[in-house]
Order: structure tokens, then C-alpha cells, then sequence
């Protein structure tokens, strides 16, 4: 196809007709006579023998300058044509999969080591990098070359599992319209990295797929961990094709499973004080999963319960935790030192033997960072004196229950099923907040927050509820228990890779790499960290795990995969036009000369 850039050059043309004018208008040459040249001969002028060839030569030069005139014109006008060429890529996406699966080795190195290389190489003049790991995160936009291959030389591979279609679609996002987008990635696990790449291409953007093992790799691995009674129990998964055999190990204590191909097994270990390793064995290519660390409590949570009247639920589900020593003792209590409890709680009081020096310890317990738990009972308010400001609400009468209602999302009472009581005490809450509340919005459940410790009021009396006959009854128990002494629980101390520790300021935390000072740390390696509480990460994910993938599409593969591209482009032709009108101009001198009119 063939244009013109500024047709307002055309323009020019107009010179032509004062051109045309002037030899128009010209007056005829006449003839004069001269003596001295009459001697001479007369002899016919052969040119003049043919009138066409006579004409021809009486206006070449008009021709020549007409030629002139339109060729500048044309040049004015920027005259192109529309060529078909090969141009390499001027912007480039990168897409790098960081995920755990990505550890993998292959033939001496890794699947990600393998893939950075390849994304160094793809590099163009402006280039962006997205790196996948437990989010996708775009660690450069619209950078040089220089900084995209230093982009791409400093990330590394997470512990943690990711999405590469969120990568494959952040990356669509900040292409540009000439862009090309190179995914480097193993194409494991559940993402559905086909539906993403099918959006990006309908939106314009030239994708392009490079696929790093992926193959049936022979992998088993520990892919869950649940914790409950101090146990933790194992879950692990044979990916490969045949039968396996592995051994678990933790803390002195042992284990066996045989696994068919694609089967599950789990076994239970107890979980001691202070921090351990569960090891499968053997090893395979991804190491990722053959590890995870454990930990556990500092030491045993020591309760002390006040009591006339032993609570055998109660007790029982005291009994029922290995990580909790229990010592029960009634009123008056003949003294104790509070700070050698974690936990106070008063149940079934006799009003008349509280003495004030048991709450001076139990306040004790409190200032040294544990809790007290209050059980209503009848005549909680004839020992309201007694208990002071320590007790967090203000008791009232008996009264019919009149329905019941959770008002918190707290993880206390999160998905705990309570009935409504036959019977409760009026209460007001004079400090803190409530969980759950009767339905005339009385407090059943309440915690306070009380210098370094925390005071937890229980509204279910032991013989006008049926929640001790329920499962989640010492379930809510032992989860009490480490609320009110601000202890966590191996749940959630024991956590996966990708998930976040947050905190109201900015605090130090030491992890697997080292310190981190922020408010919110991504837990992306597995590994211990400490903030004060020590917290562990682990891949516990079958689907990270399962790091075999059907190999892609070589064809879909290599679609976008090079750095040139086919493309429309103009031709500028104004360079040659203006040539030839510089032609024609030599053209007319060399004429004039020969007509010796110059």
C-alpha cells in the first residue's frame, strides 16, 4: 500500500503552470540578416528533417524542468510505501515462576535455576519482571535491559505455594500494546494457567511458554500437619507411579508407611516442649516437602483450681490435655504464690471462705502475664466485693435462659456450638468485650485485657447448661486456657508458607534468612520465626507437592517465544524522490551547456 505522510506538498505542483506560461508566451526568434555569414554555404540541418525529433528538441528542457517541479513536490508531499519486515521485540514481560515446585532438581540443578537463565536471555530494551512465589509480585516495570537481568538474578525460589496464573494475568496487566510475555515455569499444581493465558492472547498480548521438568518425578512428602491433645498428626502422599515405602521420624520417636501410588497415609506423633524436625525419608528431587518443622509449647501450662464443689467435667477435660498440670484445691485457700501459675480459675466458690489474700494471688497471676478464669455460679454477686475489679463484670439475680448469640468472630468462640443455658447470672460487663451474649444481651462469654495477663468470664453454670456434654467442650477448654495465659496454639504457632505474621508496630523478626523489621512478614521460606513467640512454616500442600505436569503444547510453547516478530512498517520514498528531482536539475544543466546557453 502506498500513501503520502504530508499531501499538503502537492501544493508545489501549482509552479508548473507559471512554468508552462513563460514558453507559451515566449516571442518567436527573428531572422536577421548578416553579411558576413552569407558566403557560407547553406546546408539543411539534418535534425530538422523529422518535425517530431525537431519538436522534441526544441522542448526537452521544458520537459526536464516539469519533471523537476513534480518530483520536489512529491518530496514535500513524503511519499511511503508499507513494507513487510522482521523487527525484534522493544518490550518484554517476564514472567518467572518462584513457586516451591520449582526447587525441584533436575540433571544437577534446579527447575528455577534453569528457568532465571533462560529469562536472562529474553531480555529486551525495556522489560518488566514478575516474580511468582506465594503472590505475584511485578519487581520491575518498564525497566532497561541491565535492570531487568539484575531483577531477574537476585530473585529466588519460596518454600511457598503460588498461582502462575495470577503471574500470567499481573503480567498481561503491564504489558504494553507491542509487548510480548514470556512465562518460564514448570506448569505444576492446581492452576489453571491455560484459562489465563487464553485472556491474555484475546486481549492482544503475544504470549509465550517455556516449560522446566514437569515430568513424573518419583516424589512423596509431608503435605499436612493438625494438631489436637499435644499430638500432631502427619499426613503424607506418594506422587509417583509405584508402590513407596517411607519412614517418619521426630523426636525419638518413629514411624512406617507404605504408600501405594497417588495414596495417603498419616500417622500421629506427641509433640514435645520446645521446637523439632519431622524427616521423611528417603529423599527424593524435591526436598521441599521432606522436612517440617514443629513447636511446641515452652513448657506445661500449670492451672490452679479454686473450688468447694468439684466440676468432674471440668476436671476431666483438664485431664484430658497432656500439656496441662492441674492441682485443685477449695477455699480458704491457705496461700499460694501466683506467679507460679499460668492460670487461676474460680469455680464453685463458697462465698463465705474466699479469702482476700487468694485474690491478691490470683492478681498476682495477672501482673506476671497469665489469667484467671471467673465460672458463674449462685451468689456470685455476694462475692463480688470480694473479687473487686478483677472480676469483669457486674453480677446479678438468676434468671431463665432466653436464648443465646455469638457476637464476635473470636477464634475462642469461632464454630464452638453452645446451648442456651436453662438458667444464668444477670451481668453487666464493666471492662473488656463479650464473645457471646445472652439473648437480652447479657454476657455469657467476656475477656478483659488486665495489665500483663487477661481475666476471662465464663457465664455457664455447671448445672443449667448441657455444654459439658458436648465434644467441643474441653475443645473450648483448652483453648480457653491458652487465651487467658496469651499462649498460642500449636495450630497456630505451627503455620504454612504464605502466610503472614502481622503486628500493631513495626517489630524485628528473625527468620530462616535472617532480620526483618516490619509490621506484616510473608513467611515464604520454611523455616522457625521468632517475634517472642516462635512460630514455624511449612509447604504443607498436595498440590505444590504433586510436581509432575503434562508437558505443554511444544507448539503453544514456542508461539511468541522469539525475540523478532513480522511486522507492517512505511517505507519513506521522499530520499529517492528528492534524488531524482537532483537528477533531472544535472540533467537540465547538462542540456543547457550543450545548447551553449550557459
Amino acid at each position: 500500500m502506498a500513501g503520502l505522510s504530508t499531501p499538503l506538498g502537492l501544493l508545489a505542483l501549482g509552479s508548473l503552470v507559471p512554468l508552462i506560461l513563460l514558453y507559451i508566451l515566449q516571442p518567436d526568434p527573428r531572422r536577421l540578416s548578416v553579411p558576413t555569414l552569407e558566403f557560407l554555404p547553406n546546408i539543411d540541418d539534418e535534425g530538422g528533417s523529422d518535425p517530431v525529433l525537431e519538436k522534441l528538441r526544441r522542448n526537452l528542457l521544458l520537459l526536464i524542468q516539469i519533471a523537476v517541479l513534480i518530483l520536489a513536490a512529491l518530496a514535500l508531499a513524503s511519499p511511503y510505501i508499507d513494507v513487510t519486515r522482521s523487527a525484534a521485540a522493544d518490550e518484554t514481560v517476564i514472567v518467572l515462576d518462584g513457586t516451591a515446585s520449582m526447587a525441584t532438581e533436575d540433571g544437577g540443578a534446579t527447575r528455577f535455576d534453569r528457568a532465571a537463565s533462560y529469562a536472562v536471555d529474553e531480555v529486551t530494551g525495556t522489560t518488566s519482571v514478575v516474580v511468582v512465589g506465594s503472590s505475584a509480585n511485578v519487581v520491575l516495570e518498564d525497566g532497561s535491559a541491565s535492570e531487568a537481568r539484575s531483577a531477574v538474578e537476585t530473585a529466588t525460589v519460596t518454600d511457598a505455594a503460588g498461582s502462575i496464573s495470577d503471574g500470567i494475568s499481573r503480567g498481561a496487566a503491564v504489558a504494553g500494546d507491542e509487548a510480548r510475555l514470556v512465562v518460564a515455569s514448570d506448569f505444576a499444581g492446581g492452576s489453571d494457567w491455560e484459562g489465563a493465558v487464553e485472556e491474555a492472547r484475546a486481549s492482544g498480548v503475544a504470549v509465550g511458554l517455556r516449560q522446566f521438568g514437569g515430568g513424573g518425578e518419583d516424589n512423596a512428602g509431608i503435605v499436612d500437619m493438625s494438631f489436637g491433645g499435644g499430638s500432631v498428626t502427619v499426613q503424607v502422599a506418594n506422587f509417583g507411579d509405584e508402590q513407596k515405602n517411607v519412614d517418619l521420624s521426630f523426636a525419638g520417636q518413629s514411624e512406617s508407611l507404605s504408600l501405594e501410588a497417588g495414596d495417603f497415609g498419616s500417622t500421629s506423633f506427641g509433640v514435645p516442649t520446645g521446637r523439632g524436625t519431622i524427616e521423611l525419608s528417603p529423599g527424593d528431587s524435591f526436598p521441599t516437602d521432606n522436612t517440617a518443622r514443629v513447636v511446641g509449647q515452652p513448657g506445661s501450662l500449670d492451672v490452679l483450681l479454686v473450688t468447694n464443689d468439684r466440676n468432674r467435667f471440668l476436671t476431666a477435660a483438664f485431664d484430658s490435655m497432656n500439656e496441662v498440670n492441674h492441682e485443685v484445691v477449695g477455699t480458704p485457700v491457705p496461700g499460694f504464690d501466683g506467679a507460679e501459675y499460668d492460670v487461676v480459675v474460680f469455680e464453685a466458690v463458697n462465698t463465705d471462705r474466699l479469702l482476700d489474700r487468694t485474690v491478691r494471688s490470683a492478681r498476682d497471676t495477672v501482673s506476671a502475664g497469665g489469667g484467671v478464669v471467673f465460672v458463674a455460679q449462685e451468689g456470685l454477686s455476694g462475692i463480688q466485693e470480694t473479687y473487686g475489679d478483677l472480676l469483669n463484670v457486674e453480677a446479678g439475680n438468676v434468671v431463665a435462659g432466653d436464648g443465646i448469640d455469638v457476637v464476635s468472630d473470636d477464634e475462642l468462640v469461632r464454630n464452638v456450638e453452645f446451648p442456651v443455658p436453662q438458667e444464668y447470672v444477670e451481668a453487666e460487663l464493666t471492662e473488656g468485650r463479650a464473645l457471646v451474649e445472652s439473648g437480652s444481651g447479657d454476657p455469657l462469654i467476656a475477656t478483659t485485657d488486665t495489665g500483663n495477663g487477661r481475666v476471662l468470664y465464663y457465664g455457664f453454670m455447671r448445672d443449667a447448661s448441657e455444654f459439658h456434654n458436648s465434644y467441643q467442650y474441653p475443645v473450648f477448654w483448652r483453648d480457653a486456657l491458652y487465651h487467658v495465659s496469651s499462649r498460642e496454639r500449636l495450630s497456630s504457632m505451627n503455620r504454612e508458607t504464605g502466610d503472614t505474621l502481622s503486628f500493631a508496630e513495626e517489630r524485628t523478626v528473625g527468620t530462616p534468612d535472617g532480620e526483618a523489621t516490619a509490621t506484616t512478614i510473608v513467611m515464604d521460606d520454611a523455616g522457625l520465626y521468632n517475634a517472642g513467640t516462635v512460630y514455624s512454616a511449612n509447604l504443607l500442600d498436595a498440590t505444590e507437592s504433586d510436581v509432575s505436569a503434562t508437558s505443554i503444547n511444544e507448539t503453544e510453547a514456542a508461539e511468541a517465544a522469539e525475540q523478532s516478530r513480522e511486522e507492517t512498517v512505511p517505507f519513506d520514498l521522499t530520499p529517492y524522490t528528492a534524488l531524482a528531482a537532483l537528477v533531472f536539475v544535472v540533467a537540465e544543466i547538462g542540456v543547457m551547456r550543450y545548447r551553449g546557453e550557459i
